[in-house]
């Protein structure tokens, strides 16, 4: 009885085709490497790395903070990640050299040493923070970018000596978003916890009742669509957490 001829189960590595690195879509390579020779004319510290083996594409290197008074230098090795969708998807930056505390959020940088700039829905990246005009779309984000980074760094450093965040912060996590969803609706606190069922699964508010806001109109006709945009901004946020805000909101 002859040889049964064996089946392939599937094909080697050798044979899979090679699929190219994102940033060598047409047009894409051209755009980090033009915003990156932006960045490093005013960082000379930072250089572009481009790995096609990997796939990964980042501006890494060290920034020099120098204290107002002293003017003491301080180097600050950073990573700042370019992800497929860039520029439109917004870069990650990260501490590399632990000279950051990581993993303390009120310090505002994740374990992994990823800056926390902002909260996603107030990001400058996207043009959603109203102090500061600027977006992706303009030729020089990312070198706009990296100033923040650098902005960050030395509220940071200052945090690590006093425990007090100097400048404006958001808090993490559903607490963050309720922060910006009580910004936006701009009522108090007891209106506020009203409109908590309208950020669970699904909106959670009858269209044809008195809106929370204490307008008299429907909620249809006040502030359905308002909380239909906030809902896409910042997704599901359980009651419960509407109710912990609520409790250290309230004085």
């Amino acid at each position: 009885m002859g040889d049964v001829p064996r089946i392939p189960r599937g094909r080697s590595h050798s044979s899979l085709p090679h699929r190219s690195p994102w940033f060598t879509r047409p047009g894409i390579r051209e755009r980090i490497e033009r915003d990156a020779e932006i960045v490093v004319s005013a960082y000379s510290g930072l250089a572009l790395r481009l790995d096609e083996k990997a796939g990964t594409a980042c501006l890494e290197g060290t920034l020099v903070h120098r204290e107002a008074e002293s003017a003491i230098p301080t180097p600050i090795a950073l990573r700042i990640v370019l992800r497929d969708g860039y520029p439109r998807k917004e870069p990650l930056a990260y501490e590399t050299a632990e000279l950051f505390e990581h993993g303390n959020l009120d310090g505002h940088v994740l374990r992994e040493g990823r800056l926390c700039l902002w909260l996603p829905t107030r990001s400058q990246w996207r043009g959603r923070d109203p102090e500061h005009s600027w977006s992706w779309q303009d030729r020089d984000a990312l070198l706009r970018f990296v100033d923040q980074v650098l902005v960050f760094a030395e509220r940071h450093l200052i945090w690590q000596v006093t425990r007090v965040w100097p400048g404006g912060e958001s808090a993490h996590g559903s607490e963050g978003y309720i922060e910006y969803v009580h910004e936006i609706l701009s009522c108090p606190v007891e209106q506020l916890l009203e409109f908590a069922v309208a950020f669970g699964e699904s909106d959670g508010i009858d269209p044809y009742t008195t809106c929370p806001c204490g307008s008299g109109k429907k909620y249809r006709f006040c502030h359905r669509e308002q909380v239909r945009a906030l809902r896409r901004e910042c997704g599901c946020i359980g009651p419960a957490a509407f109710e912990a805000y609520g409790s250290r909101a309230s004085p």
